[in-house]
């Protein structure tokens, strides 16, 4: 499908982002409603693909300056500065394959953009493995620019993709 709405969450929508969120573990980290107000609080864009269904999915992204201190967030920030970090992205199980995690992907490149920012990055688990995720970045476009052992215990591939004209190598 395409013609997803995306727009920025608001609270009304918490509730459908947990329950993409719980569908869509392990694929992504497992939060609550505690953790999802820190999250929206710090994130610059929180945004939802919307269907006819309603929320499908969602998207937490970092600007450079937020208060924010993951361990890939604070990695890109100090090695690759200039980006905007996709935290979390998760698309519920029935609109899996539909284009919502791409049309989500275009917002985030448009508010990067729109953000004065030039670069996207975020991570992929390499171990627990995650190839379709693997496979969806690097058809985007995206570029893996280190590993990282996190400490929830995962092995993650730190990927980074340039918007416009820059080189990778800048």
């Amino acid at each position: 499908m395409s013609g997803w709405e995306i727009r920025e969450a608001t609270v009304a929508d918490h509730a459908a982002i947990l329950a993409v969120n719980e569908q869509s573990v392990p694929g992504v980290s497992a939060f609550d409603s505690a953790k999802l107000e820190a999250l929206a609080a710090a994130s610059d864009p929180l945004l939802v693909a919307v269907g006819e269904d309603g929320v499908a999915g969602y998207l937490i992204g970092f600007t450079p300056d937020a208060r924010y201190q993951g361990a890939c967030f604070r990695w890109f920030r100090e090695n690759r500065p200039g980006s905007l970090y996709i935290d979390q992205v998760a698309i519920g199980a029935s609109a899996r394959r539909r284009g919502a995690g791409a049309a989500l992907y275009d917002a985030a490149e448009q508010a990067a953009i729109d953000r004065g920012l030039d670069r996207l990055t975020c991570e992929v688990n390499l171990d627990p493995p995650n190839p379709e995720s693997m496979a969806f970045h690097a058809a985007r476009g995206f570029q893996q620019v280190g590993t990282l052992a996190v400490p929830d215990g995962r092995r993650v591939s730190l990927q980074l993709k340039v918007l416009g004209e820059k080189a990778l190598g800048e």
